[in-house]
């Protein structure tokens, strides 16, 4: 089998509110839209972005979730920077192995910039 393209599905109940964070926050650009979904370019994978039943808030609003959209980045507090001067809130860490900026989206989930050392 060869694999042509790779992705995730992100089903979320504030669907405007997460295209409008995805597209405007983060800077993924729309491949395609439909009326309940919004397809991202996602580096050479996608992201695609459903009107649909979620998993529970408590897990996605936990501290320590099982998934986290990551987004590698050249410079994390510039990225940090430009998503709290939109208004979101963003948590910074560092660890030996590398920095990460932590924000949400409108749904709860999980979206980190990251760096690696």
């Amino acid at each position: 089998m060869k694999i042509q393209q790779t992705g995730f599905v992100l089903n979320v109940e504030n669907y405007e509110q997460c295209v409008a964070f995805y597209s405007d926050i983060i800077g993924l650009p729309v491949v395609k839209q439909k009326e309940s979904l919004t397809n991202f370019r996602f580096g050479e994978s996608y992201l695609l972005i459903e009107k649909g039943t979620t998993i529970p808030e408590e897990l996605r609003r936990a501290e320590n979730v099982p998934y986290v959209i990551r987004l590698n980045v050249a410079d994390v507090d510039m990225a940090a920077e430009r998503a709290r001067t939109k208004g979101v809130e963003v948590n910074r860490y560092s660890a030996d192995w590398g920095e990460i900026a932590r924000l949400r989206d409108p749904d709860g989930n999980a979206v980190e910039y990251c760096k690696w050392k």
